[in-house]
């Protein structure tokens, strides 16, 4: 996929750190009851007024485009209190009523944590990770006779 798309992956992870006074974004340490990853984001605004429902309509519609699977999984919220019911106080950051350090800190940490020097070696490799297409298999045969193109190990059909 990065190699066919390789425009879509270009991204610089501390490009984040120009838009902290924006926006944070914060996956929480702690994971849910149900070993759920819970995002979180916070958005600033210059006269601290953000539309919420503008927001959450725009969030809603983002998640239109996200496969099945995942916007199946992904939850809006649009108070706090709904908020509140969905996540264990345990692990819901302060700013929101919970015991977890703010969504502020969490980003900042996640900042530093991506600025250390190991950290950007490993994103600038796995930028220019790419797939030899040429050793790929053509699967024409397949892709011809059979319609489904790829080679199987095993293949059960019921």
């Amino acid at each position: 996929m990065r190699t066919l798309m390789n425009k879509f992956f270009e991204f610089d992870f501390l490009e984040f750190e120009e838009y902290k006074n924006k926006f944070n974004v914060a996956l929480l340490p702690k994971l849910t009851k149900d070993n759920y990853r819970v995002a979180m984001a916070k958005l600033f605004s210059p006269s601290n007024e953000i539309n919420s429902n503008l927001v959450f309509i725009y969030f809603k519609m983002g998640v239109i485009v996200l496969p099945k699977k995942i916007a199946d999984r992904t939850c809006v919220h649009k108070t706090l209190e709904s908020i509140q019911e969905a996540i264990p106080k345990e692990i819901l950051t302060s700013d929101l009523g919970g015991n977890e350090a703010s969504i502020t800190k969490l980003h900042n940490d996640w900042l530093q944590l991506c600025k250390k020097e190991e950290n950007v070696k490993y994103f600038k490799e796995m930028a220019n990770a790419r797939t030899n297409e040429a050793l790929r298999h053509s699967g024409k045969f397949n892709e011809e006779h059979l319609r489904t193109p790829g080679s199987f190990r095993k293949l059960n059909v019921d």
